[in-house]
């Protein structure tokens, strides 16, 4: 049976935000909400928001993927882009 459960505006703020964040980064996974929270390999953590498929909190993965992305320059651009 699965029961309802009421998320925090501030926890429904951040996995809407992540998800933003993958989308302009087109970047590959989801974002998921954890009832219970799940500990985050990267930062100890229990959180509510996780990014599969790595299983990050949503803290964690913010900040590595925005640790590693690479803006490219007009000239760079990809055909198709």
């Amino acid at each position: 049976m699965v029961s309802e459960k009421v998320w925090k505006r501030k926890t429904v703020e951040s996995a809407i935000s992540v998800k933003r964040l993958l989308q302009v980064m087109h970047a590959d996974g989801e974002v998921e909400l954890r009832s219970p929270a799940r500990e985050c390999p990267g930062c100890g953590k229990r959180a509510e928001v996780v990014v599969l498929p790595q299983g990050l909190c949503g803290d964690c993965w913010s900040k590595n993927a925005i640790a590693t992305w690479k803006v490219m320059r007009v000239g760079e651009m990809v055909a198709g882009d």
